[in-house]
């Protein structure tokens, strides 16, 4: 049956190619809808995703790449599954069996392709209250929500497990340091003022505002 799908997302492909692009889609066009079991493989969950936007959009080898839980431990991963996603329509991305007793909100890995066969990462919170695009990491690195009030949790495309990081004050002062611990860690900021600051893991940095 995958084998059979595989093909057919394969034939629409080459058929849609000629008046369908990617140039314009975005991660804000994606939302996750619900997580469902997969009929078809009783070892896949469906994580089952809504792209807006009008039938002239097409993303290009979309997939799940994983799925972390509200502590940052990877719960499970996906691979390339569709030729594509048209705008205006709903897709179930099969990942690994996820199990009933996680802890929300779960965050999801999208990654999705463009005309020029260049990929797109993106974040998103799914939780009892529905779906939020946190954004995509700036240089490797994104904290969110932002602007933050009591923490921010990290998404990285690196490994940053073990890296040392350091959050400034805009007025350059350190104002925080530690350890990352998790892929996903979350930074408790409650001691910190309201203000811009920047925040760097390692080599990377991306900046954030705190309410």
């Amino acid at each position: 049956m995958k084998s059979l799908l595989l093909s057919f997302n394969l034939l629409l492909g080459i058929a849609l190619t000629s008046h369908i692009s990617a140039q314009n889609v975005t991660c804000e066009l994606f939302s996750i809808t619900g997580l469902e079991p997969d009929t078809f493989n009783v070892n896949n969950t469906m994580v089952n995703i809504a792209m807006s936007g009008g039938s002239s959009l097409f993303a290009n080898y979309p997939y799940i790449g994983q799925v972390t839980d509200c502590d940052g431990d990877v719960i499970a991963t996906g691979d390339i599954y569709y030729f594509g996603q048209i705008g205006g329509t709903e897709q179930g991305y099969p990942v690994t069996s996820i199990s009933e007793n996680i802890c929300f909100p779960i965050t999801i890995q999208f990654v999705y392709g463009n005309d020029l066969f260049e990929t797109d990462t993106c974040y998103y919170n799914y939780g009892s209250t529905g779906s939020t695009y946190t954004g995509k990491p700036v240089m490797g690195l994104n904290a969110y929500p932002n602007p933050a009030a009591d923490e921010i949790q990290l998404a990285s495309i690196n490994d940053i497990i073990g890296e040392s990081y350091v959050i400034f004050h805009s007025t350059g002062k350190t104002m925080k340091t530690g350890i990352i611990d998790t892929q996903n860690a979350r930074i408790d900021l409650r001691n910190l003022p309201s203000g811009f600051y920047v925040l760097t893991v390692g080599d990377t940095t991306t900046r954030f505002i705190k309410d």
